[in-house]
């Protein structure tokens, strides 16, 4: 808006988030002395991304040198296969929270965004230190790979040797769809579009193939009634996460079975065989020795049964699973379609974007925001009946966690499914949201103007985005992948990894 009101207000809060870093370069964990690291769920990687925001805004150039001493200390934290753990402890005491510290973890970004940290610092200083171990990354990938035969998929944690390890009761070594969304699925493509090497794309390929067959095999009639009177009392009850076909916790290693996970065992939808409990009978929820849950394991069809009968079924969390919440393959989808349509070259394509527009480029983003301005469809999606828009934004930090839960929500039948990851897509209602229709309508009507002008508008490259369930909208939006704009570039592939 031209205000600097509100740059001044940003970098206040940027100044209280520097001085917050501890000496050795980390930011902290609540509760946690300097002697503590959490890599995961971006106490570090959003600090980080924030310094070099206030940097490119102010020139100020102690945001960068606090970056910079970020990256540093989690650079000296790399595993010896090229990704990061959960946490660290210089010391080596313990955190008294679960998560891996001698292994690699694709859990809750803890290697993603450390991975796009580095990436970012290369490009700042042209310091190879910074991606001279990211190379080993592929090769820990596909030797991490859990799967048999036409299965291929990841465990949430690893020791350095590549054996999966557990963390959290729902977090097991058995391979999680979640993995390939949420990290290596992005790490395959990252790898991809900086070396050219296509065993990467090749493996991405087979994981989503088996993927497909899930989703395809679960979507048979009477799976799908089932799910669905589960849901209609799920909804009744108050819960708000049901399942979404397709997205079980995790499976069986030969694919011959799948589940929710809880309590450091898979509850699996369909009947165990002998041959299943012979192979991974540590791994499976018997009822007749585990107990505590409320059904017969392994009969999806006669839960459904019981239901329409006016019966119990397992309601507590059995009905959805902790992936099923938004998850999307839509970064993997849109990769391999690329790539299908003309290779690396096509994928480059697609995730590159102008730094600087040329008068007739500035014109033709002016008219496609105009489009959109127009689209009823965008304006009725921006309206705030159920006052769920930027008036309900209690802490302005929420319209930031609002964007990952723009997309998610699905429907079983008739029945809305209300997910954490896809909570605005109900845009009324307890977990409504409209914020982020919000801003973008205002962000379009803008640019259509001319208000925002051809600098401001060419913003570079979609680079790494870092988590496929949120971050795969269209380059022309609002917010897009906001860390890789703190250095536009068209193109954030250009990475020598391995030269």
């Amino acid at each position: 808006f031209g205000d600097r009101k509100y740059l001044e207000a940003g970098l206040a809060r940027a100044e209280l988030i520097r001085r917050t870093q501890w000496p050795r370069g980390h930011f902290p964990w609540p509760g946690k002395s300097e002697d503590f690291v959490r890599i995961q769920d971006g106490y570090n990687d959003w600090p980080f991304w924030i310094m070099l925001y206030a940097h490119k805004l102010s020139g100020d150039a102690k945001y960068l040198d606090s970056a910079r001493r970020c990256a540093d200390v989690l650079l000296t934290l790399q595993r010896p296969g090229g990704g990061w753990g959960d946490q660290w402890s210089f010391s080596g005491a313990g955190s008294g929270h679960t998560g891996v510290r001698d292994g690699i973890t694709f859990n809750d970004n803890g290697t993603n965004s450390t991975f796009q940290m580095m990436v970012m610092m290369y490009h700042l200083t042209r310091d190879r230190k910074y991606i001279a171990n990211l190379g080993k990354l592929g090769e820990f990938i596909r030797k991490a790979n859990l799967g048999e035969g036409q299965v291929v998929g990841w465990a949430e944690q690893y020791h350095d040797d590549g054996g999966p390890v557990r963390a959290r009761g729902y977090e097991i070594e058995l391979p999680y769809p979640r993995a390939l969304t949420r990290a290596v699925g992005p790490l395959l493509i990252w790898l991809y579009l900086m070396t050219g090497e296509e065993a990467h794309m090749d493996l991405l390929r087979k994981a989503y193939a088996w993927h497909e067959q899930v989703r395809k095999q679960e979507l048979d009639a009477g799976q799908l009634e089932a799910w669905k009177l589960m849901a209609e009392s799920w909804t009744k009850a108050g819960r708000r996460m049901h399942y979404r076909p397709g997205w079980p916790d995790a499976w069986l290693p030969d694919g011959s079975n799948w589940g929710r996970v809880t309590a450091f065992k898979m509850i699996p939808w369909f009947p165990v065989t002998d041959e299943m409990k012979k192979k991974y009978g540590g791994l499976i929820h018997r009822s007749e020795t585990d107990g505590g849950f409320p059904g017969k394991c392994g009969y999806l069809a006669q839960w459904g049964e019981d239901l329409r009968a006016g019966g119990q079924h397992p309601e507590c969390s059995m009905g959805f699973s902790h992936a099923a919440r938004g998850n999307c393959l839509a970064e993997v989808r849109r990769a391999l379609l690329e790539h299908k349509r003309g290779g690396r070259k096509a994928m480059l394509r697609y995730y590159s974007h102008p730094t600087k527009y040329t008068p007739e480029q500035y014109l033709q983003a002016r008219i496609e925001a105009a489009k959109r301005v127009l689209d009823e469809r965008n304006r009725r999606l921006a309206a705030d009946p159920g006052k769920k828009g930027f008036v309900a934004l209690k802490d302005p930090a929420a319209l930031i966690n609002q964007k990952g839960r723009w997309y998610g929500g699905t429907k079983l039948g008739e029945i809305p499914s209300i997910t954490k990851w896809g909570a605005a897509f109900n845009t009324t209602g307890e977990w409504g949201s409209t914020a982020w229709y919000q801003w973008q309508l205002v962000y379009d009507a803008m640019l259509a103007r001319g208000t925002i002008d051809a600098d401001a508008a060419a913003r570079g490259g979609r680079g790494l985005e870092s988590v496929a369930s949120q971050h795969h909208l269209d380059s022309w939006d609002v917010l897009g992948e906001w860390g890789m704009a703190v250095h536009e570039l068209e193109n954030h592939f250009e990475v020598p990894l391995g030269r």
